[in-house]
């Protein structure tokens, strides 16, 4: 598990029009594009693990708002070095809220172990029992 703000977080944007990358928000969680996830994938599949990397990342243009939108965003590599999942924060805090969207939707994926799931810091920390009764709701 790498946390938001780790040494692997892997696009320190810092102007929100657009992110200061060569890789198109199309492919940001794409193992095959993002040579991040792509390294991420092969050390999972290699080693027949689970990496949750905890990131910034730009996902789409807001036609309405006339802007990027930026969460801050967990993916989650199978076994396989397959993308299993893809979490947006939701909870940002209010520092951050001038450069990051918050997400709307908890996320699952499958395991040996049975269903999973993923929170990012202040997700479980704010009204954490409502949070977590969404979580168990949406499974």
């Amino acid at each position: 598990v790498f946390p938001e703000n780790s040494p692997l977080n892997m696009f320190p944007w810092p102007d929100a029009n657009r992110p200061e990358t060569d890789i198109e928000p199309s492919g940001i969680a794409d193992v095959k594009i993002n040579p991040y996830l792509k390294k991420a994938s092969e050390l999972a599949k290699r080693h027949s693990v689970y990496i949750i990397l905890g990131t910034t990342t730009s996902e789409e243009y807001d036609q309405k708002e006339q802007k990027w939108k930026r969460y801050i965003t967990c993916f989650v590599l199978n076994r396989s070095g397959d993308l299993a999942a893809t979490y947006h924060k939701q909870r940002v805090h209010e520092f951050l809220k001038n450069r990051f969207s918050e997400g709307q939707h908890c996320v699952f994926f499958d395991t040996e172990f049975g269903k999973a799931s993923v929170l990012i810091c202040l997700d479980i920390e704010v009204d954490n029992w409502r949070l977590l009764d969404k979580v168990l709701e949406e499974k």
